[in-house]
């Protein structure tokens, strides 16, 4: 399975605190977390789309991006603790209602720019 990268909006506590976890449990270092916001990364990966981006969780598998609940069942192949529910990821994958309830937790996030600049943003 090829690595992938996520690109998690780290002005949003939430986000943060999902890469984080994702970190923690990715016990075969299958997935990169990078910071959205910060003008390296993005210098990097020219082809990805900011505006989707800066409202749904961005992933780059090394051919494609792909965004928002996409993501998440990307993230639920690798990660091994995730695949006892890899049955549920699939349907809600497969009947659209992953995107659905994706988007209903993206638009009720919350973004905190405090102490953030487009080198770094510290949040606990």
């Amino acid at each position: 399975m090829k690595q992938l990268l996520i690109f998690y909006d780290n002005w949003c506590p939430y986000c943060t605190r999902l890469s984080r976890w994702i970190e923690t449990h990715d016990i075969l270092h299958k997935i990169t977390p990078l910071p959205l916001r910060q003008e390296d990364n993005i210098i990097q990966y020219p082809a990805i789309d900011m505006n989707k981006a800066l409202n749904k969780m961005a992933s780059y598998n090394g051919k494609s991006f792909y965004y928002g609940y996409t993501s998440i069942y990307l993230i639920s192949k690798r990660i091994p603790i995730l695949w006892i529910l890899f049955p549920l990821f699939w349907i809600l994958h497969i009947s659209k209602l992953g995107n659905y309830i994706y988007n209903e937790f993206a638009i009720r996030r919350k973004i905190i720019p405090l102490h953030c600049d487009s080198k770094k943003c510290n949040i606990n």
